[in-house]
């Protein structure tokens, strides 16, 4: 009798997915998609999200923790193979718990599902979970998990990566998740890579944006991924970088790179986030289109732009993507132009694409030049002005 009174109070979760003790224990992992059991709301971990295992499932979240404790990673979403007209959906990664409200780690977010389909449908993969928070006086945010991959003769889409976790009051945002790849006879579209979290409130930088997935078509477009942006600093810290576009990909039609993505803005001080590059652009037969770099983050001293992507082609046209612009230096220098990106074709018009402007600042920053370009070549970006 004694001992499953005190056992209300301090246990570990025994069944799958069941919760601690109201005050100290673990939580118990999940099963099939199903959650992790919740930390003791003084001390103790939670429980790890199950991997689903039916198709297209959803993995399940991470258990959190009460005061003191690491919150568990998300479970992985299950795959999806379907044949015919069917569509292939994969599952979706579970959260990461998060830690302690005190102290403690954020668990990582979970991967998303891969999806296929041998015939004409679409083939959607899973997106990974967010990463959870880190507790308040101590502890590491999550990361987002990664994007599914995606296979099929019709349209292909990777899943998006994961948003990292935000730090407490102290530390470093958690990183964004890599976007799935996709591949396809059709249209192909890689995954956007996730967003970093947000630093410390006292200090602490953004964290990184995740890379976007490549996107590979054969007789329809490629399209890259996007990165993710980068976290921003709310304190004293420096914003995150933005996350690479991944390279999109064609033999008859279109290849369009993916979008860096833009640099967190600092806090009270610090540097804004560097832009993402751009990706590339390749195409057998058409236009090679090279993506965007990203704008870099706000801060005393204002982030660099992304550099802009290639544009390559063997007989269509190829276009370099436009650089990122430099960030706003509210006490310090503006942040450089990314440079433009290049176009090359071999048949066809290549045309270099125009450098990011410098952003303004305490000196303006200087415009990024243009991109080289076998037809034409862009125009240097404006520099920043003196504020």
């Amino acid at each position: 009798m004694l001992s499953d009174f005190i056992g209300i109070f301090i246990s570990n979760g025994d069944a799958p997915g069941e919760n601690a003790g109201l005050l100290i224990g673990n939580g118990a992992d999940g099963a099939d998609g199903q959650n992790g059991g919740r930390g003791g709301l003084l001390f103790g971990n939670g429980g790890r999200g199950g991997d689903a295992t039916f198709p297209g499932g959803a993995g399940g979240n991470g258990g959190s923790a009460g005061l003191f404790g690491n919150g568990g990673d998300g479970g992985a979403g299950y795959l999806s193979v379907t044949t015919g007209g069917t569509d292939a959906v994969g599952g979706v990664g579970g959260k990461g718990g998060n830690g302690g409200l005190l102290g403690g780690n954020g668990g990582d977010g979970g991967s998303g599902g891969y999806a296929g389909n041998d015939g004409n449908a679409k083939a959607s993969a899973g997106a990974g979970g967010g990463g959870g928070n880190a507790g308040f006086f101590s502890g590491k945010a999550g990361r987002g998990g990664v994007g599914g991959r995606a296979e099929a003769v019709g349209a292909a889409a990777g899943g998006d990566g994961g948003r990292g976790g935000n730090a407490g009051a102290a530390g470093r945002g958690g990183e964004g998740g890599v976007g799935g790849s996709a591949q396809s006879h059709s249209t192909a579209s890689g995954g956007d890579g996730g967003s970093g979290g947000d630093g410390g409130l006292l200090s602490g930088d953004g964290g990184l944006g995740g890379a976007g997935g490549s996107g590979v078509g054969t007789e329809s477009h490629g399209i890259g991924g996007n990165g993710g942006d980068g976290g921003h600093g709310r304190g004293i810290g420096r914003g995150g970088a933005g996350g690479q576009g991944n390279f999109g990909q064609s033999r008859d039609a279109t290849g369009f790179g993916g979008i860096g993505g833009d640099g967190g803005h600092a806090g009270v001080l610090g540097t804004g986030g560097g832009g993402g590059s751009g990706g590339v652009g390749k195409s057998d037969e058409a236009l090679g289109a090279g993506g965007s770099g990203g704008n870099g983050g706000r801060g005393t001293s204002g982030g660099v732009g992304g550099a802009g992507g290639s544009g390559t082609s063997t007989s269509g046209n190829a276009a370099g993507g436009y650089g990122g612009a430099g960030g706003v230096g509210s006490l310090g220098p503006g942040g450089r132009g990314g440079d433009g990106g290049n176009g090359s074709s071999t048949t066809g018009n290549g045309y270099g694409s125009n450098g990011g402007n410098g952003g303004n600042g305490r000196p303006g920053g200087a415009g990024g030049p243009g991109g080289q370009g076998t037809t034409s070549n862009g125009n240097n970006g404006n520099d920043g002005a003196d504020t």
